[in-house]
Parts: C-alpha cells; sequence; structure tokens
C-alpha cells in the first residue's frame, strides 16, 4: 500500500496529516486515531500567503497572527474559491475550520515538504497523550506503519497550541482553548 498519511513533527507535538482531495487519507486518518468522525480535522497551510487566500480573514488580523507569540490555530471561514478547489471541505460538513500555518509550527526542514494544504491533528489514538517522538508514533500505529510517510523533524514538547478566534473583523481574540502564556 502507498503511503498515505504524513507523520509531520510541529511545534507542539506530532501530528498526522493527508492531502485536502485524498478521501482515503481523510478516512485513514480516523480509523487509525479511533477519531469520532463529528470532529473534524485541522487544516495545515504552507504560508502565510495561503492562509490570507484561502480564508476570509482580513490582511490586518493576518499581520496580527505573524506577531503572535504562542503556537497557535486560528478557527475561521474558508473562502468559496478554496471549497470549489476542496470538495472533500463541503462533503464532510466543514462550515468553520481551524487553521495552523506551517511557517509559524514546523521546522524548515519539514516545511520543505508541505507544498499544498494537509488535513492535520495530532498523532495519537482519541483520548491518549500525543506523541512528540517517531518512536512513539510507531508504537501507536505499530499495525499501520506502511501508510505512514514520516517527514524529517524534530517535535516540539509543548503544551497544545491556543485555539483563537477573531471577533468579526476585528483583531479582539476570542479563546476557544487557551494554554499560553503558561500557567
Amino acid at each position: 500500500m502507498t503511503a498515505k498519511i504524513f507523520v509531520v513533527p510541529t511545534d507542539t507535538c506530532i501530528g498526522i496529516g493527508c492531502r485536502l482531495d485524498d478521501r482515503e487519507g481523510y478516512n485513514l486518518i480516523y480509523t487509525l486515531k479511533w477519531r469520532d468522525t463529528k470532529k473534524p480535522l485541522a487544516i495545515l497551510v504552507p504560508t502565510w500567503d495561503d492562509l490570507l487566500y484561502e480564508t476570509t480573514l482580513t490582511p490586518s488580523q493576518i499581520n496580527f497572527l505573524k506577531t503572535y507569540k504562542f503556537p497557535f490555530t486560528i478557527v475561521c471561514e474558508v473562502k468559496d474559491d478554496f471549497r470549489d478547489e476542496y470538495p472533500l471541505l463541503d462533503e464532510m460538513q466543514y462550515r468553520t475550520v481551524w487553521f495552523r500555518v506551517a511557517e509559524t509550527c514546523l521546522s524548515a526542514e519539514t516545511m520543505s515538504y508541505i507544498r499544498s494544504p494537509l488535513f492535520l491533528t495530532s498523532a495519537n489514538k482519541a483520548g491518549e497523550e500525543e506523541c512528540h517522538t517517531i518512536d512513539e508514533v510507531n508504537s501507536v500505529f505499530c499495525d499501520n506503519i506502511d501508510v505512514l510517510k514520516i517527514l524529517p523533524g524534530t517535535a516540539g514538547k509543548q503544551p497544545a497550541s491556543n485555539v483563537i478566534q477573531f471577533v468579526w473583523t476585528t483583531n479582539e481574540l476570542k479563546y476557544i482553548r487557551k494554554n499560553y502564556p503558561l500557567k
């Protein structure tokens, strides 16, 4: 079987993901993680330009995020052009999407492999601790090693990212999950 699932070391943990046009990979992530299909996956975009192009965020909000000093996931709506490009978003009923930006959460070594948006979630079974090493990923997904493509790099060992959302078109933040600043 050809590798469908990317193992992606991020600044907080190791994630697993697939391309946004890979329906089989998308379904496989849910199977591998024992994840509830009602719980959507985040999307990792390669660059800030991709985030601006694909979402309804304003340039001012993007600039605000560029200076945000903690690991973050931004929740926002996507543009219709992006939905048209990736019909799986509508088929799986993604109304709002949780985005991470590769430029902020991946090492340069890992980022060089991310050329298109990916569905992304933490590499763990539902309800279990996140993986921070490739050995942990191999242990958790030992029966499915043949479908994993491990990208180079080292994961951070930080708490999960803050999940934030802008209030309308302002730069005021609403926190959905706040792990930073550390308590």
